[in-house]
C-alpha cells in the first residue's frame, strides 16, 4: 500500500475533474474507535463537511456501515446522501429503489440466538450483544484474550448447527463477531450495485472508498482497478491501494477533496 498523501498531487486531476462517488465507513473512519458503539458520535464539523461535499455538483456521498440503517441515518443526519446499513443488507439512497432480501425466515433463528447469547454473556463482564435487526454483533473489546477465546468457543458451538445447514453466516471485525443471514452479499457487492444504478460512464467517474475494518476489505477488493481504495490505520495486509495513518487524517482527506472540488467548479 502507498501513503495516500504522497500521491494526492498526482490524483488531483482524476478526482477533481470527474463525477465523484465517495463511499465512507462510519466507525473508525468518520468517527474514532470507541469502547461501545453508542459512544461513536459524529463530530459537528465532520457532519458539516459531509453536507458541503454532498452539495457539490457531480458528487455522490454514501456512508457504508455494519450498523443498522436507522441507527446510521440518525447518527449521520445528513440529507441527500446514501446510507448503506448492515453491511449492505439495508439501503436508503436518493432515487434508487433497493428491494433488498427476504429475511423473514431469519427472524426466528435470530431471536433464538439472541436469547442464548444474552444468557451466556452474564458470565462475560464487558462483552455485550448488539441487536441490529437482521444481524447480531457480539462485541468483546473489553475482554482479556483468554476470556475472549472462551466466548468465541461458545459462539462456535452455538452457531455450528445453523452454519452447517447454511441458515446463517458468520463474520468478524475489530473485536466483534457477527451473525448474518445466509446471503451472498457484502459491502463490496452493495457498493458495486449502487454504482450500477447511476449508469455512470466509468471513464468519467472517480470512485473512492475509505474504511478501516475487516468488512471493508470486500469493498477494497471489489473496487480494485475501478477506484481509489484507502485503508485507515496504517500499513498492513489489505486489498486497499492506499492507506492513511489514523482516523484524523480522514478528516484532512475530506477537506482536501472539498477544496479540490471547489477549485474544479470554478475553473
Amino acid at each position: 500500500m502507498k501513503y495516500f498523501f504522497d500521491d494526492f498531487g498526482s490524483l488531483k486531476k482524476q478526482i477533481g475533474g470527474r463525477d465523484l462517488f465517495l463511499f465512507l465507513d462510519y466507525d473508525g473512519t468518520l468517527t474514532p474507535i470507541v469502547d461501545h458503539p453508542k459512544k461513536a458520535a459524529l463530530a459537528k464539523s465532520t457532519r458539516s463537511l459531509l453536507e458541503k461535499l454532498s452539495l457539490e455538483p457531480r458528487v455522490n456521498v454514501s456512508v457504508v456501515s455494519g450498523r443498522a440503517l436507522g441507527d446510521l441515518r440518525n447518527r449521520v443526519g445528513v440529507s441527500n446522501i446514501s446510507y448503506v446499513g448492515n453491511h449492505g443488507l439495508e439501503m436508503d439512497a436518493p432515487g434508487v429503489n433497493f428491494k433488498g432480501f427476504d429475511l423473514l425466515p431469519m427472524c426466528e433463528i435470530i431471536d433464538y440466538l439472541k436469547k442464548e447469547i444474552n444468557k451466556e454473556l452474564l458470565f462475560f463482564k464487558g462483552a455485550f450483544l448488539e441487536d441490529k435487526g437482521v444481524t447480531l454483533s457480539v462485541h468483546y473489546r473489553k475482554l482479556k484474550e483468554a476470556r475472549a477465546a472462551v466466548l468465541k468457543a461458545f459462539l462456535h458451538e452455538l452457531t455450528e448447527p445453523f452454519l452447517s445447514r447454511k441458515q446463517i453466516r458468520m463474520g468478524s471485525g475489530k473485536k466483534v463477531l457477527e451473525i448474518k443471514p445466509p446471503v451472498d452479499w457484502d459491502k463490496g457487492k452493495a457498493v458495486l450495485w449502487l454504482l450500477n444504478q447511476h449508469k455512470h460512464d466509468g471513464k468519467k467517474t472517480c470512485s473512492i472508498y475509505i474504511g478501516d475494518d475487516t468488512t471493508d476489505e470486500d469493498a477494497f477488493a471489489s473496487l480494485k482497478g475501478k477506484g481509489i481504495t484507502i485503508k485507515v490505520g496504517g500499513q498492513g495486509d489489505s486489498a486497499a491501494e492506499y492507506y492513511v495513518k489514523q482516523q484524523k487524517e480522514v478528516i484532512l482527506l475530506l477537506k482536501g477533496l472539498l477544496a479540490l472540488r471547489n477549485k474544479a467548479r470554478w475553473n
